[in-house]
């Protein structure tokens, strides 16, 4: 199954990276599940004296529909991954990918592989062995636990569900973030100088390196004057080459530093940064795994009247750098500069034989330069760039203009005057309307969800000018846009995995039954997140969906069983109890594989990866759990109705 994964990879170009393994990780504990069926199907017709080949029809017979049922609706869950828009759906479009082909490849080696080797390796097992194994702890805990419940299902329901409200207060208390920061050891420095000068830009540079040579944590420095270094981050953004720009790249080790998270430091190190530098400007920044965002806080003000933009916006940013946890507050409006503005006396031009065109171009030639021609030296091509020597406002007056049309040439302070203006330097627009953007950065330990939702309560009273409005287009915003969209696929899966199971048990209500098993395995899910103090974040969000389509896999199994049993006649409450008896071993056996293929990303306690394997992990214990015992009850209590 790994190998025909690793041929899809190869011919979709799908590399390897931290998404694409964590994916592998979490195929390796999912592929076992179909093999794992269909082998303990086959050892228990065995266990009854069949023959070898007898024994492999008849468990390929009974479990080749469930498990392709199981095998599709975790498929759709997984697929609907990929049409989940944004940044999101483009971070975690690998998983879906890798994920559905091992599932692919598991169900053909169940199928047909694993009799193969049935047929070579199995034998009948042991009375002991079948009765120690009966006989465990946990066998008699879960006979115990189901012999209560079909006694009292009603209870046992209230408990279920009473238990279910107790962890989503819990999951309540937790905190909201969208993506996390990296936490490799690494930082890196964008820098802004504020004249286009290559030396001064080096000069800037040599100067944050000595300031980062007074922190031990720096263990190492990567920079680049006039432009980004190679991508070194799979969300790096690339940096234009400019004479006024450079980015340094810093490795750092916080094992003996006060500082214990990249953002500590980092605010230290920028804090440090801006009470030194003049003519520059130097932004620390952390490795992300959404693409770079210019603030965790960012709102839009829109309107027409420019003043009042001005008004509402003073007024946001006073009340957010009144609220703790804020830092950086600023916003995008540029003041009015001062320009010089050459105005051309038409009249007398009208008479000089000069066009508008010649002045216009001669005065862009003078001051920015044009390439007439190149040079080629070395295998290199260079341009060769003309410019007049424009060094005052004199100079610029006594710039001849020639006529491109007659033989006419005039100096410009014959044809036109050079004023002085105040002009907006740039006007930002969204949707036809002038646009101030409101940003700020959040101190490290404080949310930016916390933060916007006390601007939102100070904000009540009314900041905004008429005709003025106010969107958040910051980190809450993202989760809220997440939210929906994965509320809407975990709809359309959810919807689809009701088909598929009407299909196969053809009644309406018997596919809710094993529905069933989706909200209780949520009860893991916030508990988990709750004892690991773990945000509500996107990829734990990510695997709740995903979530949605294993936990229904032992529901199905079951089902199948019971569906036949009563089917012969058999009493419905011992056919619940067969039922169970006859899945516990490979629902115990699927469900333990696929926890201890999460167990290294919970381990590894990456913020990327870590969350979505801890959410799959108790999300699926409590399913199994609940499921061994709800599912049974509920189709008692219908099989009543």
């Amino acid at each position: 199954s790994i190998l025909v994964t690793f041929i899809v990879m190869y011919l979709l170009k799908i590399e390897f990276h931290f998404i694409s393994i964590a994916a592998l990780i979490i195929s390796l504990g999912i592929l076992v599940d179909n093999g794992i069926v269909v082998s303990e199907a086959i050892q228990q017709e065995l266990n009854q004296g069949k023959e070898k080949m007898d024994a492999i029809l008849e468990a390929i017979a009974a479990t080749a529909r469930p498990v392709f049922t199981s095998t599709l609706t975790t498929i759709v869950t997984f697929g609907i991954l990929l049409f989940v828009p944004g940044v999101i759906g483009k971070t975690v479009a690998t998983i879906p990918i890798v994920v559905i082909s091992t599932l692919l490849a598991s169900y053909v080696v169940a199928m047909f592989i694993i009799p193969i080797f049935a047929y070579m390796f199995f034998k009948p097992e042991s009375t002991k062995r079948i009765e120690k194994t009966s006989k465990s702890q946990l066998r008699k805990f879960f006979d115990d636990l189901l012999f209560v419940s079909l006694r009292y299902p009603k209870k046992a329901l209230g408990i279920a569900f009473g238990v279910l409200a107790l962890s989503g207060l819990l999951f309540l208390q937790l905190g909201l973030s969208f993506f996390p920061y990296s936490d490799k050891p690494l930082l890196y420095i964008d820098v802004s100088v504020e004249q286009m000068s290559l030396s001064q830009t080096a000069a800037i540079t040599n100067q944050i390196e000595g300031i980062l040579g007074e922190f031990d944590e720096v263990t190492q420095v990567v920079s680049s004057i006039g432009g980004g270094l190679p991508k070194f981050f799979i969300t790096a953004p690339i940096t234009t080459v400019s004479k006024d720009t450079a980015q340094l790249l810093v490795y750092v080790d916080l094992e003996e530093s006060e500082h214990k998270s990249n953002e500590s430091f980092g605010f230290a190190l920028q804090q440090r940064l801006n009470e030194v530098l003049i003519g520059a400007e130097a932004e620390v920044k952390y490795l992300e795994y959404s693409m770079p965002t210019e603030a965790k806080i960012v709102f839009n003000l829109r309107g027409n009247d420019l003043d009042d933009l001005i008004s509402s916006s003073n007024d946001v940013l006073e009340i957010l750098s009144s609220i703790e946890g804020t830092i950086n507050v600023r916003d995008s409006f540029v003041p009015k500069e001062y320009e010089y503005v050459v105005v051309i006396d038409e009249d007398f031009l009208a008479t000089s034989g000069i066009l508008k065109y010649d002045i216009v171009k001669q005065i862009n030639t003078a001051l920015m330069g044009t390439a007439p021609s190149s040079y080629k030296s070395g295998g290199s091509e260079m341009d060769i760039l003309v410019k007049g020597q424009i060094n005052s406002l004199e100079d610029l007056y006594r710039l001849p203009i020639a006529s491109s049309a007659t033989d006419a040439y005039m100096q410009l302070n014959q044809l036109a005057n050079v004023d002085i203006q105040a002009t907006l330097p740039s006007i930002y627009r969204q949707n036809r309307k002038r646009t101030i953007t409101v940003l700020s950065d959040v101190l490290p330990g404080y949310s930016a969800v916390n933060i916007e939702r006390q601007f939102n309560q100070l904000a009540k009273e009314g900041v905004l000018v008429e005709g003025v409005t106010l969107s958040s287009n910051g980190e809450l915003k993202n989760i809220l846009d997440l939210v929906s969209d994965l509320g809407f696929a975990a709809a359309i899966a959810i919807l689809l995995i009701y088909m598929i199971l009407l299909v196969q048990f053809k009644r309406y209500s018997k596919p809710f039954i094993i529905l069933t098993s989706i909200p209780l395995s949520l009860t893991g899910v916030f508990f988990g997140l709750a004892i690991f103090r773990v945000d509500i974040q996107a990829m734990a969000l990510l695997g709740a969906v995903s979530l949605i389509g294993i936990v229904v896999n032992n529901g199905i199994l079951l089902m199948e069983v019971m569906d036949e049993e009563t089917s012969r006649g058999v009493l419905v409450k011992d056919a619940c109890i067969h039922a169970v008896d006859l899945r516990y071993r490979p629902i115990m056996l699927t469900t333990t594989t696929t926890c201890i293929g999460l167990l290294p990303l919970i381990i590894s306690r990456d913020p990327m990866t870590s969350p979505m394997a801890l959410v799959l992990f108790f999300g699926l214990i409590a399913s199994t759990v609940l499921t061994m015992v709800i599912v049974p009850v509920l189709y008692s209590l219908l099989a009543k109705g």
